[in-house]
C-alpha cells in the first residue's frame, strides 16, 4: 500500500517542464509547480474529487440527523424497545467496510432479498435501483452512525441531569430543554463528529466501489 502511493507522489512532485532560454538558447529543465493541480483534474479525476466532496457534505447532514436521533431515542428519551434499537445500530461497530456493503447488496441488489420480494409483488419494479450516489449515501449514512453511538452516547450520559430537572421544574417544555440545556453541552462533540463524518465521506472506498 505504501509503495504505490509513494511512487505516485514522487512522480507528481518530480514532474519537470522544459523551456528554452531566449537569451542563451540553452534548454532549461525545472519543476512544474502546477503538476499537482493538473493531476487532480486530469481525465475523470475532477469528477471523482467533486463527488467525494459532495458525499462528504451530504453525509454531514444525513449522518448527524440519524445519529443524533438514534442516540436521543436510546439514551435520552425513555421509550420501549430502546435496548433492541441500540443493539441494532451497534452492529455497525462489528461490520464495516466491504462486509457491511456486501450485506446491503444481499438485501437491495438487483437479485437481493428485498428486491426479489418487491419484484414478485410488483413485476414492473426496476430491479437496478440500488446503485449510484443515492445508494452510496444511504449505505454510508447508516454505516457511519457508529461514531455517534460511541462518542455522542458518552456525552449524553455525562450531562448533569440536575440541570435538566431544574429546567423542567421551571416549566420548560421537553424540546425546549433539549434545545436550550442539552444541545449546548454537546456542541464540542457534535463538531468533532461532523469533522470525522466529512473525512469519512472523502475517504470512502468500499461503498462507492461496490455500489
Amino acid at each position: 500500500m505504501i509503495l504505490p502511493n509513494w511512487n505516485t507522489l514522487t512522480q507528481i512532485f518530480s514532474t519537470t517542464v522544459k523551456s528554452v532560454d531566449p537569451v542563451t538558447g540553452q534548454e532549461i529543465i525545472k519543476n512544474d509547480p502546477w503538476a499537482v493541480i493538473r493531476f487532480f483534474f486530469a481525465g475523470s479525476m475532477g469528477k471523482y474529487v467533486l463527488n467525494s466532496l459532495k458525499l462528504g457534505v451530504f453525509l454531514i447532514v444525513t449522518v448527524n440527523i440519524v445519529g443524533i436521533s438514534v442516540v436521543l431515542l436510546t439514551e435520552y428519551f425513555d421509550i420501549k424497545g430502546a435496548k433492541i434499537l441500540r443493539m441494532g445500530y451497534m452492529t455497525t461497530l462489528i461490520y464495516s467496510g466491504v462486509a457491511l456493503v456486501t450485506g446491503y447488496l444481499f438485501l437491495y441488489d438487483n437479485n437481493g432479498i428485498l428486491t426479489n420480494a418487491l419484484a414478485n409483488a410488483n413485476p414492473g419494479v426496476d430491479r437496478i435501483w440500488f446503485t449510484g450516489f443515492n445508494a452510496v449515501l444511504f449505505t454510508m449514512t447508516f454505516a457511519t452512525t457508529s461514531n455517534h453511538m460511541l462518542f455522542l452516547r458518552n456525552a449524553i450520559r455525562s450531562i448533569d441531569y440536575n440541570t435538566v430537572e431544574a429546567a423542567r421544574n421551571l416549566g420548560a417544555k421537553p424540546f425546549k430543554v433539549l434545545w436550550k440545556v442539552v444541545f449546548p453541552t454537546l456542541v464540542p462533540t457534535l463538531f468533532s463528529l461532523t469533522v470525522m463524518t466529512f473525512i469519512t465521506g472523502l475517504c470512502a472506498m468500499s461503498a462507492p466501489t461496490l455500489l
